[in-house]
Parts: C-alpha cells; sequence; structure tokens
C-alpha cells in the first residue's frame, strides 16, 4: 500500500510545488485508514482485508497508483526540478 499512495503524494507535491499537500494527504489518510475498522464487523478474515495491511487496501492503492502514473504526463519538467 505505501508503494501505491506514493505515486499520489509525489504527484501532489510535483503538481503543486508545496510539501504541505503530502501533509494533508497524510492526516486524511491516517484519519480514514485508523477508522476504517471499527466500521466493520469482524469475521476472522477482516483484519486481513482492510486495515493497512489488509489486500484491498493494497489493491485500491496500486489501482490508484495506475490512475496517477497515467497523469505523469500532465506535470512539466520546471515542476520536477526545486528551485
Amino acid at each position: 500500500m505505501l508503494t501505491g499512495v506514493s505515486f499520489v503524494f509525489a504527484w501532489f507535491r510535483l503538481k503543486s510545488g508545496s510539501l504541505w499537500t503530502g501533509m494533508f494527504l497524510h492526516a486524511s489518510h491516517n484519519l480514514f485508514i485508523q477508522g476504517l475498522p471499527s466500521l466493520t464487523t469482524d469475521k476472522g478474515i477482516t483484519a486481513y482485508l482492510i486495515d493497512e495491511f489488509g489486500v484491498v487496501s493494497a489493491v485500491v492503492a496500486v489501482i490508484v497508483a495506475f490512475i496517477f502514473w497515467t497523469k505523469r504526463g500532465q506535470l512539466t519538467l520546471t515542476q520536477t526540478v526545486p528551485k
């Protein structure tokens, strides 16, 4: 999951030129990923599907990473080189 969301964090950082996007993304990620288990009923396999280490979270992160990978053309060279 970490590799998948790193594409999103990097894309927003490079597109905006600000580190604040990473801070807000990280904070909102923690809010939702830690609140999700309290919204579900434990059926034994639940721990393997949800949360930071679950399969579903990893699959969703890879799909989102692919979407942002396809948007990499929207970044210009000046946005990728620090000033």
